[in-house]
């Protein structure tokens, strides 16, 4: 056994060994390859300064929560209204939809509008990986009208969004 430079120690023929590739991950947690054409250094720097916001913080009753456990992924959806009164989580939900908005390149008043819910993707970690804003209808065809979906780019082709979306059935 040979001890490498942080003290893990190994057999002696894997400290010849290197990976074939290493991924190097920015703060949104994407590879140089799968940041989207469309983004700007400026704009993906701007992404960074508010990553932040994705920190999900506030109470949720376990009843409210369901369980998602797929493509080795384990996270949680759950919905909130957007009347809630709890502060700590309206300023959550406020500081989430930014950085969403964001990211869209939308340029709209950060307004939450009581009469629509909000659904969430979370990890244990308690990062934001899903946002999914809906009004509900009151027409007996439609249920729902979805204003707002999204998924952190580092999660997308994971069925993050068609969980969400099944959420509402």
């Amino acid at each position: 056994m040979v001890e490498l430079k942080y003290g893990t120690l190994v057999p002696a023929f894997l400290t010849n060994v290197s990976p074939k590739s290493t991924k190097r991950l920015c703060l949104c947690g994407v590879t140089n390859s799968e940041i989207p054409t469309s983004w700007t250094e400026s704009f993906h720097n701007n992404l960074h300064k508010n990553i932040y916001k994705l920190r999900f913080t506030g109470d949720v009753h376990e009843v409210d929560l369901r369980t998602i456990k797929e493509n080795d992924l384990s996270y949680f959806i759950f919905s909130i209204n957007n009347n809630v009164k709890d502060e700590k989580l309206l300023t959550t939900l406020k500081n989430i939809k930014d950085y969403v908005n964001l990211e869209h390149g939308i340029v709209e008043k950060n307004v939450l509008i009581s009469s629509r819910v909000t659904y969430l993707a979370v990890l244990p970690c308690l990062k934001v990986i899903g946002y999914l804003e809906v009004e509900p209808l009151k027409t007996a065809t439609v249920k729902f009208s979805v204003h707002t979906i999204w998924v952190a780019i580092s999660y997308k082709k994971k069925n993050v969004k068609t969980n969400l979306l099944n959420n509402l059935l």
